[in-house]
């Protein structure tokens, strides 16, 4: 396995990174204090393509419903801002850029809210990409 990689995982600790995309996107789509059926659907598809790009055998329904009710219980918010400082420190540029897009077309199914647009554009500088 790569350094970089291994070095990676090992930071995200006691969260997958599938939890931590899920989390993440969860979060952008719930960040104007609703999470519609369409952002549901898109964070599912979104997460179904990962999923099987990195060959991983998480159950799609349990990482959402996991993530759904942390969310619920505490919003977790520790663990985002640690998300985004981990994929910032090892994700490549390119694939901050991915993962932004990614981020802004799931919450974007129902019409990006300026909630979800100053969040989005708030993570976007906090990886430097604009």
């Amino acid at each position: 396995m790569n350094p970089d990689i291994a070095n990676m995982m090992e930071a995200l600790g006691d969260h997958s990174l599938e939890y931590r995309v899920c989390h993440l996107l969860l979060f952008f789509a719930a960040s104007d204090s609703e999470l519609s059926e369409q952002e549901i659907i898109n964070v599912s598809l979104y997460l179904k393509g990962m999923l099987q790009a990195l060959g991983s055998e998480a159950d799609l329904k349990e990482l959402i419903l996991g993530c759904l009710e942390d969310m619920k219980n505490n919003g977790n918010v520790e663990v985002l801002k640690e998300t985004i400082g981990i994929f910032a420190h090892y994700l490549p540029k390119a694939k901050l850029q991915e993962i932004a897009n990614g981020i802004e077309e799931v919450i974007a199914g129902d019409n990006l809210s300026q909630a979800e647009a100053e969040l989005l554009q708030c993570l976007r500088t906090d990886w430097k990409l604009i």
